[in-house]
């Protein structure tokens, strides 16, 4: 089952089933969980996130900030092994793209991106599962939207608050913002498969978001390999390497963050309002 909702069924109903069967998979994935598993469970964690905050108004907001919090606290106990994992991608497309040398590619991954288990420890499986039960309970008692009036509403929320995030970086591109901006980018793209067998209008705009989705992804792992870079001892890397590697960063993250305001530009951009040029002024 696609996380997508039925076009014909009740909305109360496949609303429902549809984070039921997305519980259930990220449940399954995390029994004696390999890379993949985490990385699918990972994803499914946020699409349901993504389907809480679509659903918030009619869940409650305490019915809500209980959901939210099962789901985040299971990812949290993934979040170490996927992080590892990641700093050794970003360093090798670095690499891969010649903005690294060989030589600094082999310097700077053991320092950067450490050999660590990319499968989390049993303990941190078993409680990430028992963390998604719970959330099942939650949504099986849960109040939900009773027509697909109130789901249009809760989207357009989602899109606007995007979009004042998006003006918000066009005025002050740091790190914080962008990352801030990417996580609700990739809700609104959820939200936009959730609800597209419904409305497909909405779909249209799935395949653009999920490419600014990988842009701001790609300058938010760049920037977390330069804030390790800044936590390395002097003793543990020689300056030079550093200065080097900080500068490659800066600068990658600065042209990722250029065009991914520029690729958004189309989504969020006001339409320019041209009537008052058309219409002639009244004399008074």
């Amino acid at each position: 089952m696609a996380f997508a909702l039925d076009a014909d069924a009740p909305l109360p109903s496949t609303l429902r089933d549809t984070a039921g069967a997305e519980l259930a998979r990220a449940i399954a994935r995390l029994h004696q969980p390999g890379a993949k598993d985490v990385h699918e469970a990972r994803k499914s964690l946020k699409k349901l996130r993504a389907w809480a905050r679509l659903v918030r108004p009619a869940l409650g907001d305490e019915h809500y900030r209980v959901i939210n919090a099962l789901l985040r606290d299971a990812a949290r106990e993934l979040s170490q092994t996927r992080d590892a994992a990641v700093a050794a991608q970003t360093l090798l497309r670095l690499r891969r793209g010649r903005h690294l040398s060989a030589d600094h590619y082999a310097r700077l991954k053991p320092l950067l991106a450490p050999p660590l288990k990319t499968t989390p420890s049993p303990t941190a499986a078993r409680h990430a599962r028992r963390l998604l039960k719970a959330a099942t309970l939650y949504v099986d008692d849960a109040t939900l939207p009773p027509d697909d009036g109130a789901l249009r509403a809760a989207h357009r929320r989602a899109r606007q608050r995007c979009a004042r995030l998006y003006r918000q970086c066009l005025a002050d591109p740091d790190a914080e913002h962008l990352h801030r901006w990417r996580k609700h980018i990739k809700y609104l793209g959820y939200q936009c498969a959730l609800l597209a067998p419904r409305d497909p209008a909405v779909g249209q705009e799935i395949p653009a978001l999920k490419a600014l989705g990988e842009l701001l992804g790609l300058h938010h792992d760049i920037h977390t390999l330069s804030l390790r870079l800044d936590q390395l001892a002097p003793a543990d890397v020689d300056e030079l390497l550093r200065l080097h590697a900080r500068q490659l960063f800066a600068q990658q993250c600065v042209a990722l963050g250029e065009r991914a305001l520029a690729q958004a530009a189309p989504l969020f951009e006001r339409p320019r309002r041209t009537a008052r040029a058309d219409k002639p002024r009244r004399r008074r």
